[in-house]
Parts: structure tokens; sequence; C-alpha cells
């Protein structure tokens, strides 16, 4: 996904600032005040936003972008100079920096419209036709809630069309109530003798009327087909973006944590289903299939619940489990299991049955068995006392997930060396990354420790390697292995959050080395892009070393940002709602949407669900609950107790 310049800047200063910002000087201008009242009162921000800059480049008059505030001024004049076509209106734009702009931009032989410049739409042969000889007439019209807008569908009647008979034409439109403005949004050819359904017809508008739903059906059944509802496509204001609906159902189902329980919902909008009831569970994680979801009841016991037979099963009788994964490939859980002594077990959820993966050690602690990118093999880190040397040593191993007998990787003198901690494995599965640092003392953890490198192949000639410098601890969940098939994925890339000291200071997003986002941003949690071309993550402006008061406020303006992983591009945010703090962003399967979460002032989660391309964000799950709030461990959420997202 690359960015288009102008639509990611004005999507990024739509959402960032916000009315609190001084507007500049007014001159005495009739045409601002057209713009003043045409948009005036308009919620949330970027609907306000939105409607200046249309009015700027509908007169083509700079002026009117003095009604924004500064810094978001200039990127309505970028839309106002594009709009123009006319390197002229370079002279008469009012800030120096995007006069300079201006010039660069109409040097360019290959300068394109912008943004708020509506393409017009492609009329066809046969539509031109039909309107050469026919006459429009109004079939519908539809207002918005805050009457601003005018969706109409006009139709024009059946003519005799020369080579293709007889045929009828449709278009829906978006008027402006304020000046009379047309652009036609969606269009429909019709066969006058054919079959099938046909027409089109509005649904209505939401609430903050900035998206128009409208069926291509409004009348007629397609040949042959019985039980049938006819599609359904959203008409979006500010980017004049069409988008089927019936695509927006295959988005999975989410499990989510609420006073204590588990619920499940289907998204978007279907209906939430709570499957336990006795208020002491955490930590929903979906299985390979999605159709098994663990989850933790009380701190210590597992359990599993089946979609089919709508129950769940404690797993090995409630026995203590302190670390389980599911595999990447089948309903199978590693388990590191017992109190004392402890080992590992492979959980077979069909059968609900278990085996003895590792012989319990009395001198030795399995941990974390981490699953390989292909279900065959289990790294996991081994605790292990030497009588004779008296020395405890921690190492890094490798076991078949059939069994047999381990191969340990690396080994280090917990006490003079320091310790091991697994990360999980590189996008190749070849590598192991692993954290390496001081041993903890009294439960103190250092803030950052070195992420490193390990090979899987014992024999391999290769030593452990630094791969991006320091890593934050409190952010030691923030691995995210670029995707297996993509051109990263093939490189081994991996993106973390490096940086140490507290969470609201020196945090960046880092890749190959690379810092990826900038040195003013505190950036924490990436995930990928399905085609590993983006990266999202959650960022705020760097305050610097404050005291903790200031520091946890600060943590209040994180909000979503997307950039390109190849870095050759700024980042550019996708929320900024001032009322939440934004945070743990997960990509829907087609790279389309990106599902993250929020917290309210009142220390309240939400789910909620944004387009990439821009448009409203759309709530899922009113209310989640946090299982540790923001004033515990440094204000660090661990979301992955709170819900799971399978897609």
């Amino acid at each position: 996904m690359k960015r288009l310049s102008l639509l990611a800047g004005i999507l990024a200063l739509l959402f960032l600032l916000t009315a609190c910002i001084p507007p500049l000087a007014l001159p005495d201008d009739p045409d601002i005040e057209h713009a003043r009242a045409a948009c005036a009162d308009l919620q949330p921000q970027h609907a306000h936003t939105t409607c200046i800059i249309e009015q700027a480049t509908a007169t083509i008059n700079p002026d009117i972008c003095r009604l924004l505030g500064i810094a978001v001024d200039d990127m309505c004049l970028q839309a106002v100079y594009e709009a123009a076509d006319d390197p002229t209106i370079c002279g008469q734009l009012y800030l120096k920096g995007v006069i300079s702009t201006c010039r660069v931009y109409y040097a360019d032989p290959n300068h394109t419209p912008g943004l708020f410049t509506p393409t017009p739409w492609p009329i066809s042969v046969e539509a031109e036709a039909i309107m050469a000889v026919g006459q429009p007439r109004s079939h519908a019209a539809y207002y918005s809630p805050n009457g601003k807008w005018r969706a109409e569908v006009i139709i024009y009647d059946c003519v005799t069309v020369a080579d293709e008979g007889e045929m009828s034409y449709e278009q829906l439109k978006l008027i402006s109530t304020s000046n009379g403005k047309e652009t036609i949004f969606y269009e429909q050819l019709i066969n006058c003798g054919g079959l099938g359904a046909f027409g089109l017809e509005g649904r209505g508008w939401s609430d903050d009327s900035q998206m128009f739903d409208f069926s291509d059906a409004r009348e007629g059944v397609p040949d042959g087909m019985g039980d049938w509802q006819p599609s359904v496509y959203r008409f979006e204001v500010a980017t004049r973006r069409v988008e089927r609906l019936d695509s927006m159902e295959e988005l999975g189902t989410v499990a989510y944590v609420l006073d204590g329980d588990i619920w499940l919902k289907r998204l978007p909008d279907g209906e939430a289903q709570r499957i336990t009831e006795d208020g002491v569970n955490h930590s929903p994680t979906w299985s390979y299939s999605g159709q098994r979801l663990a989850f933790r009841k009380l701190d210590s016991q597992l359990w599993v619940y089946s979609l089919a037979e709508n129950q769940a099963t404690a797993v090995e009788s409630g026995a203590p489990v302190n670390f389980f994964a599911w595999s990447p490939t089948e309903d199978r859980l590693a388990l590191n299991i017992g109190s004392g002594v402890t080992h590992l077990r492979l959980w077979a959820a069909e059968k609900a049955e278990s085996t003895i993966l590792l012989t319990p050690d009395p001198n030795a602690q399995p941990r974390r068995p981490t699953w390989s990118k292909d279900g065959e093999w289990l790294a996991y880190e081994w605790s292990r006392y030497d009588p004779a040397a008296k020395k405890l040593f921690e190492e890094i191993r490798i076991l078949s997930a059939n069994g047999g007998e381990p191969t340990t990787l690396l080994s280090a003198d917990m006490l003079e060396q320091g310790s091991l901690q697994i990360g999980g494995w590189s996008p190749q599965g070849d590598q192991l990354l692993f954290w390496y640092g001081p041993r903890p003392i009294d439960s103190f953890l250092p803030d950052a420790i070195d992420l490193m490198l390990l090979p899987v192949d014992p024999t391999s000639t290769l030593a452990p390697r630094l791969d991006s410098g320091d890593i934050s601890w409190w952010f030691i969940g923030d691995i995210a292995s670029a995707p297996p098939a993509s051109a990263y994925g093939s490189q081994n890339a991996v993106a973390v959050t490096a940086g140490g000291g507290p969470p609201w200071t020196n945090k960046r997003i880092a890749l190959a080395n690379q810092a990826l986002t900038p040195g003013d941003q505190v950036a924490i949690q990436p995930a990928w892009s399905p085609d590993g071309e983006s990266l999202a993550y959650s960022g705020m402006p760097d305050p610097g070393e404050v005291d903790l008061e200031s520091g946890e406020e600060a943590l209040w303006q994180r909000r979503i940002w997307l950039i390109d992983s190849d870095g050759e591009s700024d980042p550019w945010p996708i929320t900024a709602d001032p009322a939440y703090r934004d945070e743990y962003p997960q990509w829907s399967t087609d790279g389309t949407r990106v599902l993250f979460a929020r917290v309210d002032t009142k220390n309240e989660a939400s789910l909620w669900l944004l387009p990439t391309v821009g448009g409203a964000a759309e709530l899922l799950v009113p209310k989640i609950s946090l299982i540790h709030p923001p004033s515990h461990s440094l204000q660090q959420i661990e979301w992955q107790k709170s819900f799971d997202w399978y897609r």
C-alpha cells in the first residue's frame, strides 16, 4: 500500500487537529461568509474540515481556507491550487511554504488533480446516447441529517439505442443544498427487455451525514435465484468512495472479556453471545480453525470452548497451566503445566486428550513453548540447575512436535551471563528471536534489553546477533514478523518496538536495524499489512523526559498511524479523536481495514474498525473490560488478555 500524498495528508490533518486551534485573520469576502454558513455546526470535526475544503475548491478561493486552524489550512490550500489547474494561483496563496510547494507542483509536467476536485464520472457511449434523446426525471431524493446534502436518483427512461435495443439509464448524484453543486457517484445502464434485478434506490444516511447507503436492485429478482438479497453499497462523502457492503460481512469473529465473562461477536454487526457466566475469565485465544477458543479461568486454569458443541471443557481437568500456545496449523495446544516441577504437554482439542512431550526433570523447568510457522517444531526455554557446578543455566531448546530428543541451541550461566527469553520465530522459520540481558533481581526488569537472532540449525556457523538495538522490556510483546510470502517476509524481516525508558518517550518502530518512525514520535505495537507493504502502529508526540504525571497524561495522545514498510514516506494518522486513546491495531485479511482498541477518559475500553483509505471509524464492541487498567504497570494495557480477533 503506497501512500497517496494528498489523500493521506488530508486524512492526517482532518483527524489530527481540532477546532481549538485559532483561525487566521479573515478578509471581508462573501465566499468566506457563504462557506462559513454552509459548514456551520458540522460534526465530527473532520466533516467540518471536509466541507470547508470543498467550498474552497469549488470556488477556487484560497482565502476560504482561513476558516480552518493553522496547520490544517495548508492542506486546504494544496487542494485549492491542485483544483485550479492554473499556475498563477500560486501567487494568490497566503502561506509562503505552500506557495513554494505550489510552484514545485506546477513545475512537474505530470501533476494530477487533487482529491477534492471530483473527477467527472466517465459516461459510457450508451449512456450518452440515452441522455441525448431522453429527459431526466427525479425518482427519489434523500436528504442528509444535517441538511447539507441531497442524494438523488435520476432516471432516463427507455429509448432505442443503435445496435443495443431499448435501454434506460440511472444515476445517483450527490447535491450540495447550499450551492447546488452536483457530483455523480454511481450509475446503471439497464436493458429494458431483459430480466433480473435493476434500479438504484437509497437505503439511508449515517447519523453524521458522512455515509449514504444504497442498492443497485430496486426491483426484480435475478433469473433463477430463490432466496436472494440485493447488494448494498456505501458512498462516503469526504472521499467520494463507493464500497460494496457485502465485502464487510467476512470480517470474522471477535472474542472479548466483559465483566469477567467471555463474549463472542460476528463482525461487523452480529449478535453478541455470552459463553461464560462465573465472572472469572480472561485471555481469550482463538485456535487455528476458529472453531475453538481457549481462555483463562482465574489465574491458572485453562478452558477451551467449542463453537460446534456450544460448551467449554477444562484442559487437564483444571490443573495449573502456566503457558499455552495454539499450533498454527491445527487445533492442538502446547502446554507448560504443573506447579513445582512443570512439564510440557500437547493437548489435542478434537479428542480433549494430552500427551507428555517432555519428561519432567526435578532440576529443570521448561517455559514458553513456541510453535514454528509450519507447526512441526516447538522452541522453549529451559532453566536448568547443575548440582555439580552449583550453577543455574538458561537454555533455548527446540523439540519436534512429534516427540523425540530436544536440541539445545544456546546456553548461558544465568548469574554470570544473564537471562534468555524467546520472542518468536523468524518469518521463514530458520531463526529464533530472543532477548538476552541481565538477570532480573528482586522482580526488577531492566527497561531495555537486547533482542537477538539465533539460527535454528544447530550445525550453523552463524553466531547469535543483535537485530534492532535496545528493545524496551515493557514492550516485550511488540514483535511483528513480516508475512512470510511478502518481500519483507522472504528477507526474514521483523518489526519491533525499540528504545528504553518510560513508555511515553524514546520508542520507535524499527526494521532491519533502521528506525521507520520519526524521532519526535513515540511509536509502539507494530502490525504488518497482509501484503507486507505497510505497518500500522500506535503513535504519539514525544514529550521528552517529563515527570510521571505529565508522562501519563501524554499517553492519551496515542493514535493509530500507518507507514510504508520501505520507509520512503512519512507516517500518517488514521485516527485522531481527542476523546480517546487508540492502541493495538490489527489488519483485516484483505488489508482494507484496521481493527483497534480505544480507551476513554473514564478508563472504559471499546473496539472499533476503520477503513485504511479514509472514512469514519465504526464502533464494533461498545465496551470490553481491561484486565489491568492503564494505571497498572506504567500505563501499559495487556490487550491480549481482553480480546482476540479470528479472521
